[in-house]
């Protein structure tokens, strides 16, 4: 296994045991208990998709379109991560303003279903070329357009 790739799939497993411990008790049914349950399995997509990451990295070009589809998909990942565990904090600390987070989410631009893309990340992220410099981690990056 090359680089930081031992890391990922030993998180892999610990996730995937966590997840079946998660399911095979009983629980409270709860607005927390949902989402947690939705983050961990995210959380095991995303380490899929870091995993797909580091393997194409290594083995294709970095300006190859499947390691560019990859590297969007998990920034998408992300992307969506970042709002589930924000949606979750809240729910946790706002107990009783259910229908507050409601109006949040349909108010805000990037879960509405007329939001695109486009408008939600105006600048370009084109794929880069990254090399080592030297036997340090210093690395020297030449983006692309």
């Amino acid at each position: 296994m090359k680089s930081s790739l031992q890391f990922v799939v030993l998180s892999l497993v610990y996730m995937i045991f966590l997840k079946m411990y998660f399911i095979s008790k009983k629980h409270i049914e709860s607005r927390e208990i949902k989402i947690f349950n939705n983050l961990m399995s995210l959380n095991i997509i995303g380490l899929i998709f870091e995993m797909f990451c580091i393997i194409l990295g290594t083995i294709l070009k970095t300006e190859s379109f499947i390691n560019y589809i990859f590297n969007k998909l998990y920034l998408i990942y992300l992307l969506a991560f970042c709002l589930l565990f924000l949606n979750y904090i809240f729910v946790i600390c706002n107990d009783n303003n259910e229908k507050l987070l409601d109006k949040i989410l349909k108010n805000s631009s990037i879960s509405s279903p007329n939001a695109s893309l486009k408008n939600d990340f105006p600048l370009p992220i084109f794929p880069f070329v990254a090399f080592n410099t030297a036997c340090t981690a210093r690395m020297n990056f030449r983006f692309q357009c």
